[in-house]
């Protein structure tokens, strides 16, 4: 039930309605008959005075007998609600209809509160009209009562104020933006004087609303503009209505910061010069950022050197300098040695930090003419100016190569690295400073060549070399796409009883265009871009079929030997292919030796013990390759688990010519069968050195004195042959021994 609905319980009905001091005034008793006509004539011109009056003000009224609870409406009351006294009858019920659903409680309590308190109704609500519409009114009313206080009727008016509270919405929308925004709004009169600001404005400049009212924008205006920015601006005012830019301006606290304004004149509708409304969003924080940027475009985000970019446009200005006043000049290529060790094995933020710690004493042997920058992962570019002569630059680069041996601290780590340089002079080296630095890093190759930890002066013949050696990669990457490598094998030959028990598969690549490629040169470049695990998947998938493909012809082979890179072992995938390729070829894991050199292990000591250690676990058998050459042998042999070692060729060489090789030999095989590891002795070349392996008590020989390397039907065929033994079990030549196919190379 609503508060219109329970007014007639309010009304006690046996109690007279007594009129009170609000009741209509009686119509006269006396004295109407004369006057009648006249009197109703200008009563009708009233009520019509009344009704327009109303329409005009939007104004109805409505009466509500509580008793009864009849309601009249007048004609503008309909208008407002849009009905028609033929289609709608005015009732509580209906009236409570056409309000809003949302409001018709606040409409109840307002109400019925006013009937209670026995004071006026007052109340702006929503109602709808027939066609779905949404306007405002606002309803006001007086209340009459009986003597004794029971409530007879109300008297009320209700006004159409859509348009008025629509406007007081936008108003209150427009002052919470413009209170609640985050730019700061400043608004002034003609003469420039603050009349008003906003809570962002007081933020940005510093001062209070009551510090600004009143006075000048100017008050803030710092020394960073001049007075023709001002006049500008003022003319822009005053010629277009507007402007906007930028404008450091001071804060009450004295810092200057940079302001992005906008400035709009206001005029009325006579073009009258009401106001000045200036908009002020504080960009130093976009400076901040774009301060950052621009670091961040020509720095090294680790470092904090100069990156490429810098570096290299550093150098351009420089080497015009250079040319200018034909001043000397240097650029010098740093690339560290030994940094991927350290950065696979402790992890990049190892890593990163010693690359920090590289950058900062390369710094602290510069002068203030010289340059430091990164280039990118471990390389650095050094550029010298204000030189002497070459001498200069050679002792730098010494310096330089002697501070990065010294170890570095990081994180408990004691690290060690070095570094290798090429250096490239102007005028001489190059015509520009691209050039410069491509020079100077294929003179750090020849560095790297020649052993590491030094320097190298560019000369053109470097260039030549460098050339060769992009055309060798092209050629390699065409070369493995077709398939154009070859695979020979060396016979490992027993001394227990004279026979091939097994052999080293080693690669071969014949060029086209180039022609025989020595494997010295293309492994070295396969490493180098990564083309060495795809080779040598192959060389390890081929060698298993050809000792598959050989056991199926009845031919008895104990293993093959295959040769892995440091790469293979770096990116941890060499177990998983093993056990791969074993199964495919339907060989145990004994049948595969794998051979490392100690190189690998010095360089890869983590990661090459976890992976050596899972495959001999496996059964794999490993073989350390090229022993005593190294620079920690028998710290090799124990920490790896290997099952054979390899003597090299260098130490063989020199049986019956050198007593040190010899004894070294001796020595060898001795803490090879102490370990009971199996020994091979490699570049077996005549009977005295078959002789002396064979005296010494070595498992195996390989050699030329018994074949080079021959492809895997010659291979058979010498598997095949009958071998000639001395009464003391002395190996001999197979029975069918040919001259060598192709002089000694490496492997």
């Amino acid at each position: 039930m609503s508060a219109f609905e329970d007014r007639a319980a309010l009304a006690a009905p046996d109690e007279p309605a007594s009129p009170s001091s609000g009741d209509y005034p009686s119509a006269p008793a006396r004295g109407v008959a004369a006057d009648h006509t006249a009197l109703e004539a200008e009563l009708q011109k009233r009520m019509r005075q009344l009704t327009e009056a109303q329409a005009v003000a939007r104004l109805g009224h409505w009466e509500l007998d509580i008793a009864s609870g009849r309601l009249d409406w007048s004609d503008e009351t309909f208008r407002i609600f849009e009905r028609s006294r033929e289609d709608f009858v005015p009732t509580d019920a209906s009236f409570h209809a056409a309000i809003h659903p949302d409001d018709r409680a606040l409409v109840d309590a307002a109400y019925g509160s006013s009937l209670a308190g026995q004071r006026q109704y007052q109340v702006v609500h929503r109602i709808v009209t027939p066609d779905g519409r949404i306007k405002w009114v606002e309803e006001r009313c007086t209340h009459f009562f009986a003597a004794g206080g029971a409530p007879l009727r109300s008297l009320g008016t209700v006004q159409d104020v859509t348009e008025r509270v629509l406007i007081e919405q936008e108003r209150r929308r427009w002052a919470a933006v413009y209170e609640n925004s985050l730019e700061g709004v400043m608004i002034t009169d003609p003469a420039l004087r603050i009349v008003d600001v906003n809570r962002a404005f007081t933020q940005i400049s510093g001062y209070s609303r009551e510090e600004l009212l009143g006075r000048e924008p100017s008050m803030r205006k710092s020394d960073r503009h001049d007075g023709a920015f001002f006049a500008a601006l003022s003319e822009a005012l005053h010629t277009q209505g507007r402007w906007q830019g930028e404008v450091w301006n001071r804060r009450k606290d004295g810092r200057v910061l940079p302001e992005w304004i906008s400035v709009s004149a206001v005029t009325d509708d006579a073009g009258t010069l009401l106001n000045y409304v200036c908009v002020v969003t504080d960009i130093s924080a976009l400076k901040d950022s774009e301060s950052r940027l621009e670091y961040l475009a020509t720095h090294d985000a680790l470092t904090g050197l100069p990156n490429r970019a810098l570096i290299t446009d550093r150098l351009r200005h420089a080497f015009r300098r250079a040319q200018r006043r034909q001043d000397p000049l240097a650029a010098l290529f740093v690339d560290l040695d030994g940094f991927k060790a350290i950065n696979d094995t402790l992890g990049h933020a190892v890593g990163d930090r010693l690359l920090v710690a590289v950058g900062e004493r390369l710094c602290a042997r510069m002068r203030r003419s010289d340059t430091v920058g990164r280039l990118g992962g471990d390389e650095f570019l050094v550029v010298l100016e204000e030189l002497r002569t070459r001498q200069d630059v050679a002792r730098l680069a010494a310096g330089l190569i002697d501070d990065m041996t010294r170890a570095f601290a990081i994180d408990g780590h004691e690290l060690y690295v070095g570094a290798s340089i090429g250096i490239a002079l102007c005028p001489g080296d190059a015509a520009s400073a691209e050039e410069m630095v491509r020079n100077a890093d294929t003179a750090m190759y020849r560095a790297k060549e020649e052993g590491k930890s030094t320097f190298a002066f560019y000369d053109a013949e470097m260039t030549s070399s460098a050339r060769r050696r992009l055309t060798l990669e092209g050629r390699l990457r065409q070369a493995m796409a077709g398939n154009a490598f070859q695979l020979l094998f060396q016979p490992k030959v027993s001394l227990r009883d004279g026979r091939i028990r097994a052999a080293e598969a080693l690669i071969r690549w014949h060029d086209p265009e180039l022609g025989h490629v020595p494997p010295d040169q293309f492994i070295p470049v396969a490493e180098a871009n990564g083309l060495i695990l795809a080779i040598g998947e192959w060389v390890l998938r081929e060698s298993c079929r050809a000792l598959a493909r050989l056991r199926a012809a009845g031919c008895d082979m104990h293993h093959v030997a295959v040769n892995v890179s440091a790469l293979q072992i770096q990116r941890g995938q060499l177990f998983d292919l093993v056990q791969q390729v074993l199964a495919e070829c339907g060989l145990a894991p004994q049948d595969l030796e794998i051979e490392v050199t100690e190189s690998l292990l010095i360089h890869h000591p983590e990661q090459a013990a976890r992976v050596l250690g899972a495959l001999r676990e496996s059964g794999v058998r490993l073989a350390l390759d090229d022993f005593g050459t190294g620079w920690s042998s028998l710290g090799s042999l124990k920490r790896f688990p290997f099952s054979a070692l390899k003597i090299d060729r260098d130490f063989v060489a020199g049986i019956g010519t050198d007593p040190n090789d010899e004894a070294i030999v001796r020595a060898v095989v001795a803490m090879g069968q102490n370990l009971q590891l199996e020994v091979v002795a490699e570049g077996v070349e005549c009977a005295a050195h078959v002789e002396f392996a064979r005296a010494l008590g070595c498992d195996y020989v390989q050699g030329y004195h018994f074949s080079p390397p021959v492809g895997l039907e010659r291979l058979e065929e010498l598997l095949r042959a009958p071998l000639v033994s001395g009464r003391d079990g002395a190996a001999g030549r197979p029975a069918v021994c040919h001259a060598p196919v192709e002089t000694r190379s490496p492997r």
